[in-house]
């Protein structure tokens, strides 16, 4: 097969478009000229900004097991279905199973004071870089994170009991800071994405609400919801909306649609040590393993030696688990 098409090239760059990761992976072996169009930087964005590349839900469930006396830690993905309906347990898809946990920490050095140890990974030349956390931002606890237009986003509570959002700009290298949003009475927040929006998760007891930035610094609160299920903890958003409930007591993962008052089991019992929720789209842009001849050199070994290299005597302060998401 020569791949030869006779369809015009625009009509046949955005049928490929249109087709999974799964498939274009192996088209790439058809002829050197879809290789090179499925490799192109141009292609994996359209491929991934195309209507029919949907937002799926991505668990990660954080679990601890006892192996031979020790406490082993390891992280499972799980990928549900595009569509979710009320009384169908949907099918979950395991992605990748990680006998370890990635962390990224900051710790109290022997002056006491809070350090932040920061690399990121560049997928152009597969290597990490440490970069210097502006002393100016007093970082302590870290929380939920986000990621938006090349920005990526954490929250984080300062020893001054005050909660700030920082922010990193993938392409300029450049950190940024700013407040949350005033949300009276309730108690559990948590940093997100509402469609292409940052978003915040803020409940009390029985009422979740949803706040939107649409600028910078400039917040409003979007819906307010009450939904009839036993004591719950918000998660995530999906589809605007729709909000992902934790049920305190059973650990079990639900999906609520404020517009219908439906709730939708999603058939995941976490881990009582915890979980991530994400909205996930599928990508071409993968993250190199490094030189295959040289199984040393791959990205899980590089984080794993970013981080036995820091001292032992410092006291870690907070951990952020599990790589970052491609929403």
């Amino acid at each position: 097969m020569d791949g030869h098409c006779p369809l015009p090239g625009d009509i046949m760059v955005d049928i490929l478009s249109r087709l999974p990761v799964e498939s274009l992976l192996s088209f790439k072996c058809v002829c050197k000229h879809w290789f090179s169009l499925i490799k192109s930087t141009s292609f994996k964005e359209k491929h991934f900004h195309q209507k029919n590349n949907c937002v799926r839900l991505l668990v990660c469930d954080f679990k601890v097991a006892m192996a031979e006396h020790f406490f082993v830690k390891s992280v499972e993905f799980s990928l549900l279905p595009k569509k979710i309906v009320p009384d169908v347990i949907p099918e979950q898809k395991v992605l990748l199973h990680l006998p370890r946990v990635l962390w990224i920490r900051d710790y109290k050095g022997q002056d006491d004071d809070p350090h932040v140890s920061v690399c990121v990974y560049s997928s152009c030349d597969n290597s990490w870089k440490d970069l210097e956390f502006p002393s100016s931002y007093t970082s302590s606890w870290s929380f939920d994170a986000s990621y938006l237009n090349g920005v990526y986003y954490w929250r984080s509570l300062h020893v001054n009991e005050m909660y700030r959002i920082h922010s990193f700009d993938m392409g300029i290298e450049q950190f940024g800071e700013m407040q949350l949003p005033v949300i009276p009475n309730e108690h559990w927040w948590m940093l997100t994405l509402r469609g292409d929006s940052l978003a915040m998760l803020a409940s009390d007891k029985s009422m979740t609400s949803i706040y939107e930035m649409k600028q910078k610094g400039s917040w409003s609160k979007v819906l307010t919801v009450q939904p009839p299920i036993d004591p719950h903890r918000p998660y995530d958003i999906w589809e605007n909306d729709k909000i992902i409930f934790k049920i305190r007591q059973t650990s079990q993962l639900v999906l609520y649609d404020p517009t219908t008052s439906e709730v939708a089991d999603l058939g995941i019992d976490l881990d009582r040590i915890g979980c991530c929720v994400f909205n996930y789209k599928e990508s071409l842009a993968l993250i190199k393993s490094g030189d295959e001849t040289q199984d040393q050199d791959n990205v899980v070994d590089q984080i794993d030696h970013f981080f036995d290299i820091i001292p032992t005597n410092r006291k870690s302060l907070f951990t952020v688990r599990g790589p970052p998401t491609g929403r």
